[in-house]
């Protein structure tokens, strides 16, 4: 088995109905990278992604487990959602609305004060 495969070419073209790469680590260094495929699979322990900007063009996208965002979050198409078990949404820290809210239940502060009291 050899130690070491090195591609040195302008370009190189992998036909195949099948490729498997079994290897500690894989470097690719390109100017532009191009993945067409059906079904694209990542098993990793760690997957990072480093970029100036990240687009992800798709109708659809789910998270099967908890998703953290470390800097703001900032939506243009509306939010919608459902609760699971507890509380729908726990929100540490100020609010501010710009616009009204509107609620079917009871609005409820610490203080026990509630939307339903008369001037």
């Amino acid at each position: 088995m050899k130690e070491r495969t090195q591609l040195t070419s302008p370009q190189v073209e992998v036909r195949a109905q099948h490729v498997t790469v079994i290897s500690e680590t894989v470097d690719v260094a390109a100017t532009s990278v191009g993945v067409k495929a059906v079904d694209v699979n990542v098993e990793a322990p760690h997957t990072g992604i480093k970029a100036l900007n990240v687009t992800v063009d798709a109708p659809l996208s789910t998270f099967t487990g908890d998703v953290t965002v470390m800097k703001k979050l900032t939506w243009l198409g509306g939010m919608a959602g459902s609760g699971g078990v507890g509380n729908s949404a726990v929100i540490t820290g100020n609010v501010n609305v710009l616009g009204n809210v509107n609620a079917s239940g009871t609005l409820m502060d610490n203080g026990g004060n509630s939307n339903h009291h008369s001037h």
